[in-house]
């Protein structure tokens, strides 16, 4: 496991030093901050502190029998009494389930506004996606915090050196499964909107603003989907602690990400400079909202237009 938490520690601090140029040039050069500045830095940040505790985590000490194995039947037993590091393990274990339902709600949200502002603020479309985000919630945190009954199989523990591996069950893992086959059913409805709204609008130029919008979705709905796939097939298939949560820390740190990206290239001047999207708005849009869309208007052969840029 402690491979692991390197492989996804490296490319999140990889990508971080890739885009820090950028991200300070578009969001903390600005002296206009908003919503969406403080939902970038906390998606951003959370999740780059977040893996300190991981890291942290691999290099405890573990004190299993001299044959390394535990059996399936009294493994949290022996864990508790032969591990003096079990509680930390279980606080990390705690923490790190936390991390992953803040940075996804916090996706989540953007993704929301994204789709909010390119169907002109339709309160319908708005109010629809956000019963699915708190259904996916509640999902989420039936997943968590439900206990497993007593008679609930523990799933065999694979003997590590080093690192946490905290006892689970297979109940568990198929409720994690759900859970995230909720978040993978989340994107793709924002991505079945978000093409939807592209193919039906009208685009001026070779590359506009609501080019970006497409491929950018179209790249995280395929990368989310993919790691959604590996991490519930993990959950359900694989035999071992270590194994089935093989997958939770990749899925969120691409999560974490691609939403970065996203809002960083629909920021750059280098691809609004050449050409802007014209949707037709009603008369009666106004420029103001509780998510601070900017809106702005040019006249474009006697019909009015605005460019949603958050």
């Amino acid at each position: 496991m402690s491979l692991s938490h390197a492989c996804f520690a490296a490319i999140l601090y990889y990508d971080y030093l890739l885009t820090l140029r950028r991200e300070v040039d578009f969001f903390w050069m600005k002296p206009r901050r908003s919503w969406m500045f403080v939902l970038f830095v906390a998606n951003r940040y959370i999740t780059l502190l977040s893996r300190v505790p991981a890291m942290v985590s691999t290099f405890w000490p573990r004190s299993w029998g001299e044959d390394g194995t535990l059996s399936a039947t009294t493994h949290c037993k022996v864990l508790r009494t032969t591990n003096a590091s079990y509680p930390s393990c279980k606080t990390v274990a705690v923490h790190d389930q936390v991390t992953v339902i803040t940075v996804q709600i916090i996706a989540g949200i953007i993704m929301i506004i994204r789709v909010y502002a390119l169907y002109m603020k339709s309160r319908r479309v708005l109010l629809f996606l956000v019963l699915v985000i708190l259904a996916g919630i509640g999902v989420g945190c039936w997943a968590i915090l439900s206990p497993s009954p007593s008679t609930a199989r523990f799933v065999p523990i694979s003997p590590l050196r080093n690192g946490c591996n905290v006892p689970t069950t297979y109940e568990q893992a198929e409720r994690n499964a759900i859970a995230w086959s909720g978040q993978m059913a989340f994107d793709a409805i924002v991505f079945v909107l978000t093409l939807w709204r592209t193919l039906r609008v009208r685009r001026l130029g070779n590359r506009t603003l609501l080019d970006i919008f497409i491929r950018d979705g179209a790249l995280y709905f395929g990368l989310m989907t993919g790691a959604n796939v590996a991490n519930i097939t993990t959950l359900l298939v694989c035999n071992t602690s270590t194994t089935k949560s093989l997958f939770l820390g990749f899925t969120n740190t691409i999560s974490s990400i691609m939403i970065s990206r996203l809002m960083l290239n629909l920021r750059d001047p280098k691809i609004l400079m050449f050409s802007q999207p014209m949707i037709p708005v009603p008369h009666h849009c106004k420029h103001d909202s509780i998510f601070e869309l900017q809106a702005v208007e040019k006249e474009h052969e006697g019909n009015r237009y605005y460019i949603a840029e958050y």
